[in-house]
């Protein structure tokens, strides 16, 4: 079912070649992926036994799939074009279904995608130098995402998702604004 995956307490990442390298984005793209959730999991890191695997665990999977994301590739067009149209249609995922999403399910690639727009929003609008921070505060927080957030970025993170939602929604609505001009020398031929 996996490309490849990271694990928390042997620092290992296993890679399905055969998978990973028929990929339109490659092999690098996946080492570098897992890798970040390496360096995650040694974030998380504290003086307890299996640390990092419980401090890791409390990270929503949308945040840790878009760090890992964000560390890998480039927003590509596919990305774009599938938050586009879910934010055009007004499907984006709601936080809660956000916080929850399976890969496998039917809106996994979404919550991919959607975590990976968040974390590129808020790291691109209030600085690199949070990523640090925020998971500094996150595994000294108890655990807390949201009290991390807040006490990173100074906002509730309800409110960094509605500006994020807010930028998203100008952003596109600016991308199609001329789509129904009307055309002076155009004849309409189906109405």
């Amino acid at each position: 079912f996996w490309n490849g995956y990271a694990e928390p307490l042997r620092n290992r990442i296993t890679i399905d070649p055969r998978l990973s390298l028929s990929s339109m984005i490659g092999l690098n793209r996946f080492i570098i992926h897992e890798f970040t959730h390496v360096i995650t999991f040694e974030a998380m890191r504290s003086s307890a036994p299996m640390s990092k695997l419980f401090n890791t665990a409390g990270l929503p999977a949308w945040f840790s799939e878009g760090l890992a994301q964000y560390e890998a590739e480039f927003w590509a067009p596919e990305n774009d074009r599938m938050l586009r149209l879910h934010t055009l249609n007004r499907s984006v995922l709601t936080p809660s279904e956000r916080d929850v999403f399976v890969l496998l399910s039917d809106r996994g690639a979404e919550g991919y995608n959607e975590g990976y727009s968040i974390v590129k929003y808020w790291f691109e609008t209030y600085g690199h130098d949070k990523v640090k921070k925020l998971l500094e505060i996150y595994r000294s927080s108890d655990n807390d995402f949201s009290e991390a957030v807040e006490r990173t970025f100074g906002k509730s993170i309800h409110v960094l998702e509605a500006e994020w939602r807010e930028h998203l929604e100008a952003r596109y609505q600016q991308q199609i604004a001329e789509r129904d001009a009307d055309i002076p020398q155009a004849k309409p031929i189906v109405p």
